[in-house]
């Protein structure tokens, strides 16, 4: 079967890495797996701290082996010096793994506004027969002080 080993290593020289990363193929041959492909991914902070340090280099390694030795593999992986951490998952067909694949956005980000929308109320519309005039209202002030207030 496919698997994928994704592992974190602790950030160091290049020749450091490459050291590692060859140390991980040896140990993949000889559990019977065959390599067929290695890549970093980069490197970036982590989502915690892991043995002292908050960023990691990221290198995957995609191979093919029996399903009865990844146990075996993950045990003898855990001897390792230089992995920070480790995973090994089986290969999917359906992801693609690029190195220019852009960042996810840190922190907090401006949300998009909804596109304003026009609203129009309009005023309740009175009739113009219903309000009084200055004159009507001249005769009822009349009238009420008439009256004898």
């Amino acid at each position: 079967m496919k698997y994928e080993l994704l592992t974190i290593l602790p950030l160091q020289t290049e020749e450091e890495t490459k050291a590692v990363v060859s140390k991980l193929e040896e140990l993949l041959k000889e559990q019977g797996a065959m390599e067929t492909q290695s890549q970093s991914l980069g490197h970036g902070r982590l989502a915690y701290r892991v043995k002292k340090t908050n960023q990691g280099q990221h290198w995957l390694l995609k191979f093919e082996s029996d399903p009865e030795k990844i146990i075996v593999l993950k045990q003898a992986l855990k001897l390792v010096s230089g992995i920070m951490r480790f995973e090994i998952v089986k290969a999917s067909k359906k992801i693609v793994v690029t190195k220019e694949a852009p960042a996810p956005a840190r922190g907090w980000t401006k949300r998009e506004e909804p596109a304003p929308v026009a609203v129009t109320e309009e005023a309740p519309k009175t009739p113009e027969a219903d309000k009084p005039t200055l004159e009507d209202l001249d005769k009822r002030l009349n009238a009420i002080l008439e009256g004898g207030i």
